[in-house]
């Protein structure tokens, strides 16, 4: 990225931001910083954008770091940049592309735990109706029919609500054919329900992890747009 540009989109980002002091949430710092970018984006030099996609998904996923794309912005940026106001437009961009990564992922999690969730709910119903047959059928050999409610309705709805979770785990859909398979039913499902407890436990961490995550490019990102509008046109000028 030439230097000239370099100058002249801190200078836009003067003109745009408004002080990000104390007491700005988060969402009114992003709304603030998604003007300037979308102002900015379109001085980009040819293949930029790519770059920057490319850093965005690599500190999204935590592969790299701010200092990461700071070194690398550095290979982006031509002429006297003492004070690494040329990176700094660049890791401004970067931040703001991981951000958007991170909420589009979180969309995405969310939704799996919400069917996670419903995995559970159905498994619990499911095995409420099992032990009732149980109960009704006790005394019998397990090679006995069963006198059973109906099953495949509703592991046809277990079967829809692992589909929905993306997990690797499936169940037949098929009525028991006696006790024995009706209590071996009950031990399959006691087992998913214990693996999708786990599944869930994990997915929460994964989610808290992307809160932190965000929360830290955030922090860069409005430490960006202070440093930026406590800059004035004077030391800008000496990016030339």
């Amino acid at each position: 990225m030439a230097t000239k540009l370099l100058a002249f989109a801190l200078l836009l980002i003067i003109g745009l931001v408004t002080l990000t002091s104390c007491g700005a949430s988060s969402a009114e710092i992003l709304s603030q910083a998604r003007t300037i970018e979308v102002s900015l984006m379109r001085h980009l030099p040819t293949g930029m954008t790519s770059w920057i996609q490319g850093q965005a998904a690599e500190v999204a996923t935590g592969r790299s770091n701010e200092e990461d794309v700071r070194q690398a912005a550095l290979q982006h940026v031509t002429g006297n940049d003492p004070d690494g106001y040329g990176s700094d437009a660049l890791t401004f961009f970067v931040m703001m592309g991981a951000v958007r990564s991170l909420d589009r992922k979180s969309v995405d999690d969310q939704k799996q735990t919400e069917a996670i969730g419903r995995v559970g709910t159905n498994i619990d119903a499911i095995m409420g109706t099992i032990d009732k047959d149980l109960s009704n059928n006790s005394g019998k050999d397990d090679s006995d029919p069963c006198a059973c409610s109906a099953y495949e309705p509703i592991l046809h709805g277990l079967a829809e609500a692992l589909q929905q979770s993306k997990t690797w785990m499936t169940v037949t859909v098929r009525e028991p054919a006696d006790v024995g398979d009706l209590k071996a039913l009950r031990g399959d499902l006691e087992h998913m329900k214990n693996t999708m407890g786990g599944l869930s436990e994990m997915q929460g961490l994964r989610l808290q992890a992307s809160v932190e995550r965000r929360s830290s490019f955030m922090q860069t990102i409005s430490n960006l747009m202070k440093k930026a509008s406590e800059t004035d046109a004077s030391i800008l000028q000496n990016l030339k």
